[in-house]
């Protein structure tokens, strides 16, 4: 890998690797929705085990490894207001769909980061040990509050906090910069990622409730033993997290150009899967090339808004 993680004058390739590729993994989850909504097909459990237990929480350790404080309006403009421009169309165009407030909720990242960067500043007076713990604490105890949950993505908000400030720490840390050089470390770090892996699948097979405490929706409903799960899936997940980091090739591929205009597929995304997946593709979706169109097809044209033209107009609209 680099010598350095931490040098801004040369592109370090492993975050735009790992952010188109991440992208493609939630695009890929909010096509298959349908078949889990609509049709109540189980593999789609499968595959929301198989591809986000590690997607959105790396998302967010890279979003706070990136970290700079800007002013309000640029954040409302980058986030808040791109994203309700997005859910404006989606309302305006398709009034009647049944599945709306998915399309809603897909915009959940936008929203959280807008808090992320707006009380982060106030935070780092703080040690970030004494952070961490305190938001790790905070998430763990959210469950017993019924007015989290899914409303307003509260509960998604303090839970990946913590990941937040994990890419703080990353950024800062030494030790990071020393075994992210080691070859041993990253063989390691792909040995541990693998097993782990297996070993959260084959539970989840055992018990797929485990698939509800990845997204970080908090409703214990007073039963203790639903926090040990938290708490279990946030060891689980940091590890899955920061293993495919270290993973990760800090090298220049044909795809990497595009980890910098990964947040124009998952701004434009919910238009395509909202008037394909959800509305026009509905009678096709039994067929088997109703799958290939849904699974392949969508992801597809979703990913293509990473066209230079097209994310340069995004840019434009969000900077």
């Amino acid at each position: 890998m680099d010598s350095s993680l931490h040098q801004n004058k040369k592109r370090i390739f492993l975050w735009d690797n790992l952010k188109i590729i991440l992208i493609l993994f939630v695009v890929i989850h909010h096509a298959s929705l349908p078949y889990g909504i609509l049709k109540g097909q189980r593999w789609c459990d499968m595959l929301l085990m198989l591809l986000m237990p590690y997607a959105m929480p790396t998302f967010t350790i890279i979003s706070g490894y990136w970290f700079k404080p800007r002013p309000i309006n640029v954040l409302a403009r980058k986030f808040l207001l791109s994203s309700m421009f997005v859910l404006f169309l989606c309302y305006g165009l398709w009034p009647d769909g049944v599945y709306l407030p998915w399309t809603l909720d897909i915009m959940w990242y936008l929203w959280v980061l807008f808090f992320y960067y707006l009380i982060t500043p106030k935070l780092l007076k703080y040690n970030l040990n004494f952070i961490m713990l305190a938001s790790v604490i905070l998430s763990l105890i959210a469950g017993f509050i019924p007015i989290l949950g899914q409303s307003f993505s509260l509960g998604r908000m303090i839970g990946f906090y913590p990941f937040f400030v994990l890419g703080l720490k990353i950024r800062s840390s030494a030790k990071w910069q020393a075994i992210s050089t080691s070859q041993k470390a990253i063989i390691a770090a792909r040995i541990v990622f693998v097993v782990t892996f297996i070993i959260y699948f084959i539970l989840f097979l055992y018990d797929n409730s485990l698939s509800r405490y990845i997204t970080f929706f908090y409703k214990y409903n007073g039963n203790w033993y639903c926090l040990l799960y938290s708490l279990f899936t946030y060891l689980i997940v940091t590890i899955l997290s920061l293993s495919l980091i270290l993973s990760m090739p800090n090298k220049e591929y044909w795809f990497t150009k595009y980890g910098s205009r990964s947040l124009t597929p998952y701004l434009l995304h919910p238009l395509l899967l909202y008037s394909l997946s959800w509305t026009l593709a509905v009678p096709i979706m039994d067929k088997w090339y109703g799958y290939v169109f849904y699974m392949l097809v969508i992801p597809a044209l979703s990913m293509m808004t990473v066209h230079s033209r097209v994310d340069g107009f995004v840019k434009k609209l969000t900077s």
